[in-house]
């Protein structure tokens, strides 16, 4: 366990605030972790979109051509959507969700092959 739950002298357990914050809180850290990238790339996606109206055009028309008038889009139809992947793409490029450049540390010394 990540952390020890708080107990008082007489052995009951006591549930502080940092505790409670800790139980309430982690999980949904957790969660927005893994959702948190998607939105960025969808925000900045939609908004490279609006700064670029022929771009919008032609991703409107490449996704109705290929739907063609069905309710839904299918994972079939995504695999023909080269424009689409093309802007996600162009998005992922200009605005990577997590930074490249954070520095990291190697945990132990490895051999060199240079």
């Amino acid at each position: 366990m990540v952390f020890e739950r708080p107990v008082n002298y007489c052995g009951v357990l006591e549930l502080t605030k940092f505790y409670l914050f800790v139980q309430v809180n982690l999980p949904k850290d957790v969660f927005s972790a893994g959702t948190d990238t998607t939105y960025a790339v969808m925000e900045w996606t939609m908004t490279e979109l609006l700064r670029h109206p022929q771009v919008m055009k032609n991703l409107q028309d490449e996704v109705q051509g290929i739907v063609q008038g069905k309710c839904y889009v299918s994972e079939d139809d995504l695999e023909r959507m080269s424009y689409l992947k093309a802007v996600i793409k162009e998005t992922l490029r200009l605005y990577p969700p997590i930074p490249l450049l954070v520095p990291r540390l190697s945990r132990k010394d490895v051999k060199s092959y240079l």
